[in-house]
């Protein structure tokens, strides 16, 4: 790894490696999604991670002095695969409340630039088929410690366009008290968050998925 990414890796992943980390966002990704569907049945999701501003210039300053676009893009997005798919890309996927198997379809990560920001793309595929009829999926994407935000900002970035018409997509926004929000706003960036909170599961979205 080159000296320009190790500095990110340790601001941007330590959320992934360390049993004490620090907990409420700072750091935000945008979310947006695609149900792949093949002959009624759903196989995959597409996944698309926008970063925001400071994100996106802490990751590639450094690497963009030191080769083309294509490359530094191409050595991005290997490296954020290498960090999240241990976690599975801190996405989790239920059917009629149990856990479904997601896994990395290769060589379906790539990165790129827009602007400002990095875009970080990439394909999970279900372990089995769905078949969509009389079921319910769960889809929720979160970092346990929500030291990173992760959320789609519209229902509209969740495409639905491959779903037969017997199915039907609803985000539904996280349910939380005052309380919570204001213990998470007041942890700073050295402090942690108690674990058993899990404050990433209670801020997060749900992608409900139902088909008659």
């Amino acid at each position: 790894m080159n000296m320009g990414l190790r500095h990110y890796w340790k601001l941007f992943f330590l959320w992934t490696v360390s049993t004490a980390v620090i907990a409420h966002p700072h750091s935000y990704i945008d979310l947006k999604a695609k149900w792949l569907v093949t002959d009624n049945q759903l196989t995959g999701i597409a996944f698309d991670w926008q970063l925001d501003e400071i994100t996106s210039l802490t990751l590639t300053y450094d690497i963009f002095q030191q080769m083309p676009y294509p490359q530094a893009m191409k050595q991005i997005a290997e490296e954020l695969t290498q960090n999240m798919q241990s976690s599975t890309f801190f996405t989790h996927l239920e059917q009629d409340r149990q856990p479904r198997v997601l896994y990395l379809q290769p060589n379906s990560s790539q990165a790129e630039q827009n602007k400002l920001k990095t875009k970080f793309s990439f394909i999970l595929n279900l372990d089995q088929p769905i078949t969509l009829a009389n079921t319910e999926l769960t889809l929720t994407t979160y970092e346990p410690s929500y030291y990173v935000s992760m959320a789609f900002q519209n229902h509209t970035d969740i495409d639905a366009a491959q779903l037969p018409p017997n199915c039907q997509t609803q985000l539904i926004e996280p349910n939380y008290n005052q309380v919570l929000q204001d213990y998470a706003m007041s942890l700073d960036l050295g402090e942690t968050a108690d674990e058993d909170l899990n404050l990433g599961k209670q801020f997060s979205q749900k992608v409900i998925l139902k088909c008659q």
